[in-house]
């Protein structure tokens, strides 16, 4: 079964067992409504889940005290992919490494090799190139044929200077 990493528990809040957790993914309301989740490959059935000033707070079955909450930090939140909802036009990063990233007119740029984000964006890493994943730098994500299209004038910062 293939999961999806979704958070990382931050630290206990309150008495009673809620978890504070750090959302690592861009899409907070994976977190609502959420039945189970996977913690070291340990599923634990969610009693309810919030969301407040962008992080998560989650009631685990069987975490009752500030004690068992605490036992839990720093460790990863992880959900089954098919539980992961994701719009028609979007992709996990996971199923596009690898792709090969080539411009428009042809040339080949290199293998995706990974999707960094410093805040401003996604960045994507193919080789020695650098191409913000934005609509005026990559033109197409073709799934079926596993590549990356960029326009011709997605620069790496090395060649803009």
């Amino acid at each position: 079964m293939v999961r999806v990493l979704i958070g990382k528990v931050l630290k206990p809040r309150g008495l009673r067992g809620e978890l504070k957790v750090q959302i690592l993914t861009n899409k907070q309301e994976t977190f609502l409504g959420i039945k189970s989740i996977y913690i070291d490959k340990k599923e634990v059935k969610v009693i309810s889940s919030s969301l407040y000033g962008g992080f998560a707070y989650l009631f685990l079955d069987g975490i009752k005290t500030f004690e068992n909450a605490d036992e839990l930090r720093d460790r990863k939140i992880w959900i089954n992919k098919e539980d992961f909802k994701l719009e028609e036009d979007e992709v996990l990063v996971s199923d596009i490494i690898g792709f090969d990233v080539i411009e428009e007119d042809g040339t080949y740029l290199g293998q995706l090799e990974a999707v960094e984000n410093y805040g401003a964006g996604d960045i994507l890493i193919a080789g020695e190139h650098s191409i913000l994943n934005d609509d005026d730098f990559v033109k197409e994500t073709n799934i079926k044929d596993r590549r990356i299209i960029v326009y011709t004038h997605a620069l790496t910062a090395e060649e803009v200077q």
